[in-house]
Parts: C-alpha cells; structure tokens; sequence
C-alpha cells in the first residue's frame, strides 16, 4: 500500500505537469476567442479570451496542493465507522489512498478539458464528448469501493 502512495504522488504530479505544457504550448496557435464551456453534446456555448486554456491547469493546480496536504491529516477526516486504536491505522491508510486516486483522477479530467478546449478552439473534435465521464465515473466509483473497504476494515 505504501508503494501505491508512493506512485500516485508522482501521478498526479505529472499530470498536472502535462496540463500545464499542453496549455502552453497551445496557447500561442490559439484564436484570441475560444470556446470556454460546453454543452452536453460537446458543442461550445459560451467563448472567452485565449488566456482561459490556463483555468483548467490552475484550477488542477490547487486541487493537487489541497488534496495533497489533506492526505497527510487523516485524523482530521469523517470516517463511515467508528475509529478505534485497532482499526485506525488500516482507515487512515484507506482514507489518504483514496484522496490521492482522486487526486490523479482530478488531474486527468482537467487534463482532458484543456485538450478538448483546444481542440474545440482549432474546429476539431478530438475528444468525444463523453469521455470526460470516465475519470468522474472513476471518481464515484472509488468512492464506493472506499466506503466498502472501510466497512470490512471496520
């Protein structure tokens, strides 16, 4: 498990890393507007100025600081069960394991609206319009296998 941590720190770091590069890097073949919101059919329906390919990355940015930091402090954290001395060290771990897998899922939805915003911005339809909904059915469902394992942990 500590491997895992281990991992998903450096993850979610590069992720973010590749948000901002991939922000950058397209920021100078950008039109000065660009869609900044989309519908459900992954039309754009609201425009902004091209800086708004960065909102993305630091908006992912202070996510991955806050949700680092609270990692470290799983004795401030609710808990479904009661925390005793037998079972807290198993629900801390549990609890600060899943808040750095949503920390990298976090990071790859950002990730995937900076390359669909761009994309959207050069009239090309790179992403479909659902595939933001795996990273946040990937956050619901760690979630639940969360609240599962924290039930057997007890």
């Amino acid at each position: 498990m500590r491997t895992l941590n281990l991992a998903l720190v450096p993850a979610g770091t590069g992720v973010l890393l590749l948000t901002w590069l991939v922000a950058a890097m397209e920021y100078p073949t950008l039109a000065p507007r660009i869609p900044i919101h989309f519908n459900f059919k992954g039309e754009a329906d609201n425009f902004g100025s091209a800086w708004n390919i960065f909102v993305p990355a630091g908006i992912s940015t202070v996510l991955t600081i806050g949700l680092l930091l609270l990692s470290r402090s799983p004795h401030i954290y609710n808990y479904p069960v009661k925390i005793t001395g037998a079972n807290r060290e198993a629900q801390y771990r549990l609890a600060s394991l899943l808040l750095l897998r949503i920390m990298v899922l976090i990071g790859l939805m950002f990730l995937l609206v900076t390359l669909s915003m761009s994309a959207s911005a050069k009239g090309s339809d790179y992403l479909p319009p659902w595939s933001i909904f795996f990273p946040l059915g990937g956050l619901f469902l760690l979630v639940f296998r969360h609240l599962w394992q924290a039930g057997k942990v007890g």
